[in-house]
């Protein structure tokens, strides 16, 4: 026969358990109910300068056609061979410069003065001032923010609860095979 007080850590175990379980089945649909719409578009405008005038210079680059250019030893042969390939628009062009000497008909003599054109059209664009970023949308920010501190608070709540029932059981563990010594000395 077991000891009462072995029953009751059982109990007061089992309790614990559920109440975690409890706990983090709360914690996951309170996540789940996050509205995070609101943090990707905060982070969202948080990109670096270098990464918005990356974006402003390909946006500028994708409203330029090559033919406009008059790239040297570009004819309409060659500009149709572009086109064919998808090489339109200057934004494609800048993205994909390195590989287009890999086209039948382009050496890297040809792929060298398209390279010329497109320094020279980008410094051109680099002239121009930036735009300025975009206003952070201030009526999410402060509900993204207070959802983000009460559900970092039930985490923090869950996870002290998790270390003192982990200290509870630990204690009631040792009791027991304390009882447990004494029965088997007895016996």
């Amino acid at each position: 026969m077991f000891p009462v007080n072995w029953w009751k850590a059982c109990a007061d175990w089992d309790q614990g358990a559920t109440r975690l379980q409890q706990l983090r089945r709360d914690l996951l649909q309170q996540l789940a109910d996050l509205n995070v719409a609101a943090v990707a578009e905060a982070a969202a405008l948080q990109i670096d300068q270098a990464s918005q005038r990356e974006w402003w210079l390909l946006e500028q680059l994708a409203n330029q056609t090559i033919r406009s250019w008059r790239v040297q030893g570009f004819a309409e042969g060659r500009l149709a061979l572009l086109e064919r390939h998808g090489l339109v628009r200057g934004d494609q062009l800048y993205c994909r410069i390195e590989r287009i000497a890999d086209l039948p008909g382009i050496g890297r003599g040809l792929q060298h003065n398209l390279r010329r054109q497109l320094k020279a059209v980008v410094r051109q664009l680099e002239q121009e001032p930036p735009p300025c970023p975009p206003e952070p949308s201030a009526r999410h920010e402060p509900l993204a923010q207070q959802q983000l501190e009460v559900l970092a608070q039930r985490w923090q709540a869950l996870s002290d609860d998790t270390a003192r029932l982990r200290g509870q059981m630990e204690a009631r563990r040792r009791e027991l095979e304390q009882q447990q010594q004494q029965l088997d000395a007895h016996f």
